[in-house]
């Protein structure tokens, strides 16, 4: 499809400009600012592709860009902040890579990091991007989409907020682990909020322009959720935290992902 193929051409120079930030920078966490823009220009790349080209139904494929560019939006913003914030690089991929952004060759750079990161973004965008040039058959399932979507961005919101704000706060005076707010029913809400996003976005895209395409685009979401809980996200996480003062008992009262009522001891 035209609007997959013109939206492709938009990751790729994200994530080649992104490559050349990192080095400039010497900094590998560029790579994650870069996921969530790297969807914003691809839809707004296949958007225009199917409006100017008369492709899908242009309030479909308007409702998925604006959805999506709140969610980048939002989340370009936070990791941005929190990554020329940093004093350090992200150690996941200085273990990775074995060796700064700047020592490393750059073709090395481009490929194992940035390019990775593009082959994830289409295997996850691909259903929006290919909405732009598909019918709606189900606007309901449209409308709930949207619902769902925009719940999981306000919830992912209120995640990375109340993290940011117990991070902020001095060491000695903060509790050893964040408990309290949405913490409180998951230990892991602001990739709950990530993948309840992506499932709004995919009925938007996928599942309202009927069986086929909800089948094929199916993948997209199934995707997502497992890079946020098995891939890196929960895992990475959950093994960092691990013997840290705490940690024992908040995960014991606690659900993994899916929020719940805090269990009793």
């Amino acid at each position: 499809m035209v609007t997959v193929l013109v939206a492709f051409v938009g990751v790729v120079l994200v994530m080649a400009a992104g490559a050349v930030a990192s080095r400039v920078r010497d900094t590998f966490a560029i790579v994650d600012v870069a996921w969530p823009v790297a969807f914003a220009v691809g839809m707004v790349a296949a958007t225009s592709a199917g409006l100017v080209g008369d492709l899908g139904e242009a309030w479909r494929t308007v409702l998925a860009l604006v959805l999506v560019l709140c969610w980048a939006g939002r989340l370009a913003s936070h990791l941005g902040a929190r990554t020329f914030a940093a004093q350090e690089d992200d150690p996941r991929y200085l273990e990775y890579m074995g060796g700064s952004a700047r020592e490393v060759p750059f073709a090395a750079l481009l490929t194992k990091v940035y390019g990775l990161q593009a082959v994830l973004v289409l295997a996850v965008g691909y259903a929006l991007f290919a909405s732009a040039s598909l019918p709606v058959r189900w606007p309901v399932v449209a409308v709930v989409g949207a619902v769902v979507a925009l719940a999981g961005i306000v919830f992912e919101a209120v995640a990375d907020r109340q993290l940011a704000a117990y991070r902020a706060e001095p060491k000695e005076q903060r509790a050893p682990v964040l408990s309290t707010g949405v913490w409180s029913w998951s230990r892991h809400p602001n990739y709950f909020g990530e993948a309840v996003t992506w499932w709004g976005l995919w009925l938007v895209a996928g599942a309202a322009s009927g069986w086929a395409p909800l089948l094929w685009t199916l993948p997209a979401p199934i995707v997502l959720t497992a890079i946020v809980t098995v891939v890196s996200g929960v895992r990475i996480a959950e093994r960092r935290m691990r013997g840290r003062s705490g940690w024992d008992a908040y995960a014991d009262r606690t659900s993994v992902f899916v929020p719940l009522p805090p269990r009793r001891p």
